[in-house]
């Protein structure tokens, strides 16, 4: 088609001109790093989620879905792994000739339907065809961006475009709701590749559940699950850990969680995450996923407490410490501080703690044992301290800074202050 032929097609009808353009956008977008974020308003409330794709010319990918139960998906050549930072756990499986589509609707309850289509979990030009069917696609003029819209029985749908008309937000109005996404995307320096994080363990599967624990008698059974009670999903939590020379206090309160080991204070609800930086005397606010949260943390000098990690995920700490199928048993008694106490020892595959709880009441008092992602094995004292707000505050006369300054700019481009 010549330049001329173009022209007078934008000029008679420039929403399918658009429209085209956007396709072939897509379409020519062989590898990229984006940044999706879905918000949706109905008769239910509202509801945010965040997902993070980077994706190469070979097929590969790597996806993190933000929230509390966040989950990381990567694929490589031949090779597809599935990591849980929460837990610090990965399980891998071989690939084979599977194409991306097939490996990505393998996960499609973990991702969006138009996350998969934008990032080439489907055909995006057969994706924007479903989109326009029942109207055609209309410039909405006097937007900063270029805005397609169409309309149909069941509501108005549209999309926003970028200065590279790639697709920059899409809407959808209905009687139900409003739904809406919005993307950002960064190049791909290198394909994609993955690297088992230090201290995270191999798992069979992450989707799989953990049988639970056998008990040699009602003994056994009644202390563990009386000293586990305050960790399932506590709604209100206030524990401080000593080891190993170190202090880490812990906080729950209405589902938002705090953590202060002297170096780092902070404090995250779900979407947003305060900090204190001490080492910079900096104190740091924004917008966050999990992701964020973790890579706060270890910029500020510290790491999140497996405790903490847990926790977040809305899963027991200690139960998650047993492993598949653990034996338990009262392996003995002593007197710790004065106050008869139990010994409870649980063995599983390549794991071994003890918890030691008291003889009256069955509070857990402390624990011991080696996991990588814990550090070196010793003893954790479980101290109940006084209450602390699930919320950081700035210090007085103090610096601060937004999330996306003090965090590095390609780890996550969608953070806002």
């Amino acid at each position: 088609m010549t330049l001329a032929a173009v022209l007078a097609a934008a000029a008679l009808d420039p929403g399918s001109y658009l429209f085209e353009r956007a396709r072939a956008a897509h379409t020519e977008l062989r590898s990229a790093r984006v940044t999706a974020e879905f918000r949706t308003e109905g008769l239910f409330g509202a509801q945010t989620r965040r997902v993070e794709v980077a994706y190469d010319a070979q097929g590969g990918f790597d996806v993190s879905v933000g929230g509390a139960g966040g989950r990381r998906v990567v694929a490589t050549g031949d090779m597809v792994y599935d990591v849980d930072p929460v837990r610090f756990a990965f399980a891998s499986r071989e690939r084979g000739d599977e194409p991306r589509e097939e490996t990505l609707g393998q996960i499609a309850s973990l991702v969006d339907p138009v996350v998969l289509a934008i990032v080439g979990g489907a055909p995006v030009g057969a994706w924007l065809d479903q989109q326009g069917s029942g109207g055609q696609w209309a410039l909405r003029p006097g937007r900063a961006l270029m805005t397609l819209v169409t309309r149909a029985r069941t509501g108005q749908s549209s999309l926003e475009l970028d200065a590279d008309h790639r697709i920059a937000a899409y809407e959808v109005r209905s009687q139900e709701g409003t739904s809406r996404w919005t993307f950002r995307y960064a190049s791909l320096a290198r394909p994609v590749s993955f690297l088992p994080p230090g201290g995270y363990r191999r798992v069979t599967s992450l989707m799989a559940a953990t049988a639970p624990p056998q008990f040699a008698d009602t003994l056994a059974r009644t202390a563990f699950e009386r000293a586990m009670a305050p960790y399932d999903s506590p709604k209100r939590l206030s524990v401080e850990f000593r080891g190993s020379g170190q202090r880490v206090g812990l906080w729950v309160e209405s589902g938002a969680i705090r953590q202060d080991d002297g170096t780092v204070d902070w404090a995250f609800d779900g979407e947003r995450l305060s900090l204190l930086d001490r080492r910079q005397g900096v104190f740091v606010e924004g917008r966050a996923g999990v992701s964020d949260v973790f890579e706060a943390v270890e910029r500020a000098g510290s790491r999140v407490d497996p405790v903490a990690s847990r926790l977040m995920a809305g899963v027991n700490p200690f139960r998650d410490l047993l492993g598949d199928r653990a034996r338990v048993r009262v392996a003995g008694r002593i007197a710790l501080q004065g106050r008869p106490t139990l010994i409870l020892e649980s063995v599983a595959e390549e794991r071994q703690f003890s918890f030691f709880v008291t003889a009256e009441g069955y509070r857990l008092v402390s624990f011991a044992g080696s996991v990588a992602e814990w550090g070196a094995g010793g003893t954790r004292e479980v101290v109940t301290v006084p209450r602390r707000p699930a919320i950081v505050a700035a210090p007085r006369g103090g610096r601060r800074m937004a999330l996306a300054q003090y965090l590095p700019p390609s780890a996550s481009p969608a953070r806002t202050p």
